[in-house]
């Protein structure tokens, strides 16, 4: 009940924490760097995070979360797992300055092969 009643207000005070610690970054390092490409990908990133969710922990595919002792540390290594991958993908697209597969798609849908 406590985090149902806080939650939506310690959300924007964690957001704004966040976007100070941010404006203090004069020259971003690799970690500020490989945040920043998934931020730019961040729709393919999010795409690919909840396909790999559906496919590691759902019940009827790998069912991951089930099959190890306690299914919350195996969520949460999951969870880690697939988010620094996700990071490590958009990097890799970074350094190679292509978009994200889910990005190329909307801007063909939303502005026409041509642009």
């Amino acid at each position: 009940m406590l985090h149902g009643g806080s939650g939506m207000f310690a959300c924007p005070g964690c957001v704004a924490v966040f976007g100070l610690i941010v404006m203090r970054i004069t020259r971003p390092g690799p970690v500020a760097g490989a945040l920043s490409a998934l931020g730019r990908r961040s729709l393919s990133g999010y795409l690919l995070q909840s396909v790999a969710w559906l496919v590691l922990l759902a019940p009827f595919t790998l069912d991951l979360g089930d099959r190890f002792g306690s299914p919350t540390a195996t969520g949460l290594i999951i969870a880690v797992a697939v988010w620094l991958a996700t990071v490590l993908i958009a990097r890799l697209l970074d350094k190679r300055q292509h978009a994200g597969p889910a990005e190329i798609v909307l801007r063909r849908l939303t502005y026409g092969p041509r642009a």
